[in-house]
């Protein structure tokens, strides 16, 4: 008898913690009191929401719609005071009247935002104001806001995204954002299979020395053939300077200046040509090189072997020409 009699006194879970909800409730509800003294709403309005929240009762209710409204915030203030009117409704409570006629003082402070959707609205276009879709239902009409800022995004699959910040602080006012068309996105074409290029594998290290080789060989070709034309220039200017005075005493007055001047072009065309040469010369002698290198590293190790011939191909310069010179030793 002692036991079930201590059983049916002890208290129920759930109604120990409805006690528990009630006192944090209590302490929310005290602290926010202390904030709104001092003035401090900004900290004091999402306690008395807290509060609310863990025991929703019409005085918290009531002071958090003050909070909210004292504070700027008109739209949600009028949102709550609204619930309260409807929470009084129910309880028969006589505060019914003062929650409806705050609430209807603030209509006309409210600021609202008006957002136009686009013409042409893309499969998929979802429009969000401050992370929350809107509907249809929400175009064209202005809605109430809180005062600051709002962020108003559109987006859809494959189109450039829009965004944009609007920013209300005049009481009464009305801000209207259309969204605009959206851009859409770059999209390369897709290359069919059989149009792609082959994946080349690297040639081979003998190969690529080969074609090195061939490429020096070509360029040092090139430059033994500026040389040829640089020494056929030098010989024009030594034939014009001979033709201005033949004889090189008792010219006409005059002509040793132009003589000066082709004999400095002359030499100036003789140095490009040794230049021309030894550049030349030095490509084809390193190009041939490569390409009989490549071909030695493909030969089987025996026939290498058995070569014993050596080929050397050096660069030769002169104070007038310029060339190569291949030596094969065996």
């Amino acid at each position: 008898m002692p036991f079930a009699l201590a059983l049916a006194l002890a208290p129920r879970p759930a109604a120990a913690q409805s006690i528990s909800l009630a006192a944090n409730a209590a302490e929310l509800f005290a602290a926010a009191e202390q904030l709104g003294k001092a003035g401090r709403w900004g900290e004091a309005c999402p306690k008395y929401a807290e509060s609310y929240r863990l025991a929703p009762e019409l005085n918290a209710l009531l002071q958090l719609a003050d909070c909210l409204e004292k504070s700027g915030r008109l739209a949600s203030a009028l949102t709550s005071f609204a619930q309260a009117a409807e929470l009084a409704s129910q309880q028969r409570d006589l505060r019914e009247a003062t929650a409806r006629q705050r609430a209807s003082a603030l209509e006309p402070r409210l600021m609202r935002l008006l957002v136009q959707a686009p013409t042409q609205r893309p499969s998929g276009l979802e429009i969000s104001r401050d992370g929350r879709q809107l509907t249809d239902a929400s175009f064209g009409v202005a809605l109430p806001v809180d005062a600051g800022e709002h962020v108003i995004e559109a987006q859809a699959p494959g189109y450039r995204a829009f965004r944009r910040v609007v920013t209300l602080d005049v009481e009464g006012g009305t801000v209207e954002l259309r969204v605009p068309e959206l851009e859409k996105e770059a999209v390369e074409p897709a290359v069919p299979l059989a149009m792609q290029a082959p994946v080349i594998a690297a040639p081979p290290r003998n190969e690529g020395q080969r074609g090195v080789g061939y490429a020096a060989v070509a360029a040092g070709s090139v430059g033994l053939g500026l040389g040829a034309v640089f020494m056929v220039r030098r010989a024009h200017f030594l034939n014009e300077s001979e033709e201005v005075c033949p004889s090189g005493v008792q010219c006409a007055p005059g002509s040793r200046a132009r003589i000066d001047e082709l004999t400095r072009s002359a030499r100036s065309s003789q140095t490009a040509a040794i230049v021309s040469f030894a550049l030349g010369g030095v490509a084809v002698s390193a190009g041939v090189a490569l390409v009989l290198l490549s071909a030695s590293n493909t030969a089987s190790p025996a026939r290498a072997r058995a070569s014993k011939s050596q080929l050397r191909i050096l660069p030769v310069l002169t104070p007038s020409a310029g060339g190569i010179l291949a030596e094969q030793r065996f």
